[in-house]
C-alpha cells in the first residue's frame, strides 16, 4: 500500500477496504 492511489484517502485507513470493494 503505498504506489495505489485511491480516491478515497478522506477516510484514512479506514475506509480504505471499502475503497478497494468499490473499485
Amino acid at each position: 500500500m503505498g504506489g495505489l492511489t485511491i480516491p478515497c484517502s478522506e477516510d484514512e485507513f479506514l475506509n480504505i477496504d471499502s475503497c478497494l470493494n468499490e473499485m
